[in-house]
Order: structure tokens, then sequence, then C-alpha cells
């Protein structure tokens, strides 16, 4: 099992800091809406590089064929009718992708080695592919874009996944710190054996096989994006962590990009009340007894 390398810290950059006000720093909330929001953005304008990106984002692997002239013409036909009709490539080439890997999946397909083709971006049924991603996407999440069904895609799975684990790490070293216990985070990461989407998307590890993991999407998008990335899964496990001991603690730490994990078990020490001693069925002073009732 890969190592875990590195300090413990939603970002690996910058002096240790938990500011104390929230008047030039975002709370971690606005933390969160803002990396979503940075890559979300990372989409490139090229039709090729665009359909290369969203290749791997939802199989898992790079394509091939994109520069080839047969894979060109159907792009440039993808690029003029969007252009055409105002519709936004990336959303248009996500809603052939998503459509479709159901049958890619099947035994059959994968015995024949068939792959997605930019030829299945063109006719009727892509426009009736794309009109059905448009409703699904609408009733299930109320909003109609390329990343509105995300966590069907290959790269929103390695995201989920990596997110579950931190979530599991860092809510027992906050348990741990908040009962006055000595396990570091290390010990507590390595204390059980975690997905490859978590070393490959949030530790530092250099091991081989969470390298290549990790190669594809820097290869594709650049290291700045799996860095934001990283942190937005952090950042996330962050708020998760501060709803689950009481309802509007996210509001009241204030978050840069170099706090520790440390650090931040310690704020929760803190400023979250002790423990009532007394009758067990009052909840009121119990960590987690808002998060309980309403969630």
């Amino acid at each position: 099992m890969p190592t875990v390398t590195g300090p413990a810290c939603p970002a690996h950059a910058g002096k240790s800091t938990l500011a104390s006000k929230l008047d030039d720093v975002e709370s971690i909330a606005q933390r969160v809406a803002h990396l979503e929001r940075d890559i979300a953005s990372f989409t490139a304008i090229d039709i090729t590089t665009l359909y290369e990106q969203l290749f791997l984002r939802h199989f898992g692997v790079k394509t091939r064929t994109a520069g080839k002239p047969h894979a060109q013409k159907f792009l440039t036909r993808v690029k003029e009718l969007c252009t055409k009709f105002g519709i936004d490539p990336e959303t248009y080439i996500v809603a052939q992708m998503d459509a479709l890997k159901p049958w890619l999946s099947e035994p059959r397909q994968v015995a024949r080695k068939m792959r997605f083709q930019p030829s299945m971006l063109s006719g009727e049924n892509a426009a009736r592919r794309y009109n059905g991603y448009l409703i699904t996407a609408y009733y299930r999440m109320r909003k109609v874009d390329a990343r509105a069904l995300d966590i069907q895609s290959y790269e929103g799975k390695m995201v989920s996944q990596a997110y579950a684990d931190e979530l599991e790490i860092v809510s027992d070293y906050v348990d741990e710190v908040y009962a006055g216990g000595k396990q570091t985070y290390e010990q507590i990461a390595t204390s059980e054996k975690r997905t490859p989407a978590w070393f490959a998307l949030v530790s530092t590890s250099k091991d081989l096989k969470v390298e290549v993991l990790r190669s594809g999407i820097v290869d594709v998008y650049g290291l700045k994006y799996l860095r934001k990335l990283r942190r937005l899964i952090r950042f996330k496990v962050a708020l998760a962590t501060c709803e689950r001991y009481r309802a509007g603690l996210s509001a009241r730490l204030a978050a840069r990009d170099s706090f520790t994990w440390n650090d931040f078990a310690s704020a929760v020490k803190r400023l979250v009340p002790p423990r009532k001693r007394g009758n067990e069925a009052d909840l009121t002073g119990i960590p987690g007894a808002e998060w309980g009732r309403h969630g």
C-alpha cells in the first residue's frame, strides 16, 4: 500500500494560519463555492482539446483519435452546430457521453472493444440524447449544464470516493483531538485501506501506481487543475465536519489555503462547548446533536 507523505492540510503551500476574523478571509463555505466555480471554468476553447478533456473525465482514459482527419470532420460539425443554435459545446458533448456510457459498458460492446467515437456526436439520435440530458439534468439537479450530472462521470466518481475517504479520516481525527487522544492524522489515514482515488487526488504519495492514476488528469488538464480538485475535496470535508459538530460552526471558522488539520481540529475543540454531564437523554450539549436532528 502506498505511504502517505506531505503535510496533512487542504493545500500544501504557505505558512499555516487560522484567521479569527471573516473581514478579509473567505469562510469555508465561500471557499468551496469559489473552488467549484474555478474548476468548472477549466474548459478548453479549442473543440479538439475540449473533446479530449471530456473523454478523460467520463471514461478515465485518454483518446488517441481526436486529432485524426475522420474525427476532425465530426468535431468541426459539432462546433458549427453549436455556433448556429447557441448551444454550449461542452454540454452537448457531455450529453452524448453520458447517454452512451451504459451501452458502451455492456459485455457485448466491451468484448468488441467498442469505445465512444466522434461520429457518435452527429445525427438525429445525438439531438435526442442532448434533449434527454437537458430534461434529466433539470429534474434531478434543477440546473442544466455540463457538470449537472458529473457524479456519473469517471472523474466524478473518483472525487466522490476521495471525499468519502478524507471525510472518514478527518472526522476520526477531529474526534481524537476533541477527546484528548494522541493519534495523528497520518496514523489514522494509514490505519485502514484507502481507495486509489484518495491516493491520487488527496494524498501526495509518490507511489508509481498512484502517479500513473494521477498523470491522466495532469496531462489533459494540468497540475493546477489537480491542485484545485485537492483543495475542493478538503474544504468540502472541512465544511461537512463543521456541520457534524454544530450548525453554523463553518461560518465562525475562517480558512486560508494553508490551514492544517491540526489547526482545524484544535479550533473545533476551542469553539465547540464541552459535553454536558448528567442527564444522558439531554442532547443539547452534545456535538452533532443539532446536525443529527436535521440530517
